[in-house]
């Protein structure tokens, strides 16, 4: 027969002491384990992704330019010239055609370039004449059209027309349509069977008929 001491089965149950350090020890460690598996996860997520992107200087050289096409005019067939390139008739007439439809016959000794000229969002082109004399012919398609000397600009939509630059001044005669002229000093509207003139750094003449 046996006899059990019941003060040794108590002392031998864990203390309260012992059971709360137990305890803490326990959520210490369940604390660590769900911190590493939230930095596993977030870390895993604030990686960086790798995606195809196409760079700025890429999309910025995908844009199509502002264009303009310059045709000389000749016998055999049609010479390409590019654009802001200077263009010099010495002794002969020459004849142009920009974009395929809008024409310029050079008197001799003239002097121009033609550049793409863009204006909400159309594109046109802007004729530089430094000296001499053209004739042009401009369909109306909706794109800016504009002549510009040293003392004057003319802003035509669609007509024929002839103008004149010299040291002295510019002389715009209009055979069709309207041609809208002026200088820093005015500005006038020019139509069929009308010209204008500007001297020096003054306004556009009053239309007179020619």
């Amino acid at each position: 027969m046996y006899i059990i001491d019941s003060q040794q089965v108590r002392l031998s149950e864990p203390s309260p002491k012992s059971l709360q350090l137990f305890l803490r020890i326990g959520a210490v460690a369940a604390c660590l384990v769900i911190g590493v598996l939230t930095w596993m996860v977030f870390s895993n997520y604030s990686k960086p992704q790798t995606l195809p992107q196409t760079s700025s200087s890429g999309q910025v050289a995908s844009a199509p330019e502002p264009s303009v096409k310059v045709e000389l005019v000749t016998n055999t067939g049609n010479i390409p010239i590019q654009s802001d390139q200077q263009i010099t008739s010495t002794g002969q007439l020459k004849t142009l055609l920009i974009n395929a439809k809008h024409q310029i016959t050079m008197n001799t000794n003239t002097i121009l370039t033609v550049k793409p000229f863009v204006e909400n969002s159309n594109i046109g082109c802007i004729v530089k004449l430094y000296s001499g004399q053209i004739y042009t012919h401009v369909e109306h398609d909706g794109n800016p059209f504009i002549v510009e000397t040293s003392r004057s600009k003319a802003v035509i939509t669609g007509t024929t027309f002839d103008i004149k630059a010299t040291d002295i001044g510019t002389t715009l005669v209009v055979s069709e349509g309207t041609v809208q002229f002026e200088s820093q000093e005015g500005v006038v509207n020019v139509t069929a069977g009308q010209t204008s003139n500007i001297v020096g750094q003054s306004a556009p003449s009053i239309p007179l008929s020619c």
